[in-house]
C-alpha cells in the first residue's frame, strides 16, 4: 500500500477491524528486509517459511509486479496513496476484492 508509515496510519485509522483477522500486516520495509538480510527478493517465500500455518497471503501495493510474486494468493494493484480519505473509493474497492476473494475461495 505504500510506505510503512502510510500503511500503519491507514490500518490504525480506517482498517482497524482488519487487525482482528489479520495475523500479520507487512509494510514495504519488511519486504526490503527479506531481500537485504536473507537474499529473498520476493517476501512471499520468506513469509511462508516464517509461518508454518496455512496462510492466506494478500499483497496490496502500487508496485505489485515488482514487489510480489506468484506466491501470493491475491495481489491487488493500487495507485500510491498520499493522503488518507475516509470516503476513499480505492480502499473500499480493495476491501471488496478481498471479501469477494475470500468468499469465492470458501465456496470452492
Amino acid at each position: 500500500m505504500g510506505t510503512d508509515t502510510y500503511v500503519k496510519s491507514v490500518i490504525n485509522s480506517y482498517l482497524h477491524k482488519l487487525v482482528k483477522y489479520a495475523y500479520k500486516i507487512f509494510g514495504r520495509t519488511q519486504c526490503k528486509l527479506s531481500e537485504n538480510r536473507y537474499g529473498i527478493v520476493k517476501c512471499s517465500e520468506h513469509i511462508r517459511k516464517m509461518y508454518l500455518e496455512n496462510t492466506l497471503l494478500i499483497g496490496i501495493d502500487d508496485r505489485v509486479n515488482e514487489m510480489m510474486d506468484d506466491g501470493y494468493d491475491l495481489r491487488i494493484s493500487v495507485e500510491p496513496y498520499k493522503v488518507k480519505n475516509q470516503n476513499d473509493q480505492e480502499l473500499i474497492g480493495v476491501i471488496e476484492k478481498i471479501i469477494n476473494f475470500c468468499v469465492t475461495k470458501n465456496n470452492v
